[in-house]
Order: C-alpha cells, then sequence, then structure tokens
C-alpha cells in the first residue's frame, strides 16, 4: 500500500485518478479525492493523539500574540512540526485539530480563594 500512497503522490495530474478510481469503485470523484486525503493516507504518518495536550497548550499560547485564528494555526504547526522534526504528521489532519483547538472556549484559570482569605484577627 505504501507504493501506491507514493506512486500518487508522485503523479502531476492527480484529477485522472479520482475520475477513474470513482468510477471503479462506484462513487463520485469527490468522495474518492476526499476520502483518500482525508482517511485513507492518514495511515502513512504518525497520529497526532498523544500530543494533543501540547498543542492545545500552544494553541492557547499562540492566541495571546496572534491577532488572527489562521495566524496561530499556522504558527502552532510550524512550532510543533519543528520541535518534532522525526514524525511525519498529516498536514491537513493536524490543521483541522488545531482549528478546533481554537475553537475550545478558554478554560478559566482556578485561583485558590483562601490566598484572600484572613483567619484570625
Amino acid at each position: 500500500m505504501l507504493d501506491v500512497y507514493k506512486f500518487i503522490q508522485e503523479l502531476q495530474n492527480k484529477h485522472g485518478v479520482w475520475t477513474k478510481l470513482a468510477e471503479t469503485i462506484g462513487i463520485d470523484q469527490t468522495q474518492a479525492h476526499n476520502y483518500y486525503h482525508n482517511t485513507w493516507t492518514r495511515q502513512f504518518h504518525h497520529s497526532t493523539d498523544e500530543y494533543k495536550q501540547e498543542l492545545n497548550d500552544l494553541v492557547q499560547q499562540q492566541r495571546q500574540l496572534q491577532k488572527s485564528k489562521s495566524k496561530v494555526v499556522n504558527e502552532v504547526r510550524r512550532l510543533f512540526t519543528n520541535k518534532h522534526p522525526d514524525k511525519d504528521f498529516h498536514q491537513s489532519h493536524l490543521s483541522q485539530l488545531l482549528y478546533k483547538l481554537y475553537d475550545r472556549p478558554i478554560k478559566p484559570e482556578v485561583i485558590d480563594i483562601k490566598q484572600f482569605l484572613k483567619y484570625g484577627k
């Protein structure tokens, strides 16, 4: 299967591939294209599952520094991939995850109220 993946990745014009594949298996061209890019190719990349907390922390840090969602996502993707150069992450999936993490509400910082209370005199 890795040979098929490499072959498709190296094709200059993939449009005809999706048409032929779709006809062969009885689906439309868009479904074939989307399945390939969003599902099938993921098996050849490292999973982001074990890095979700790290990614969330980076997103929250960058939210404080960047003005737009796309800048936060691009910067976090750059920082994260530079930090893990030995891993090959599926870039589309990584971007989707970062947008999802960005859209989560920011959890308020928990403050220990006891530090503000005075006991005794």
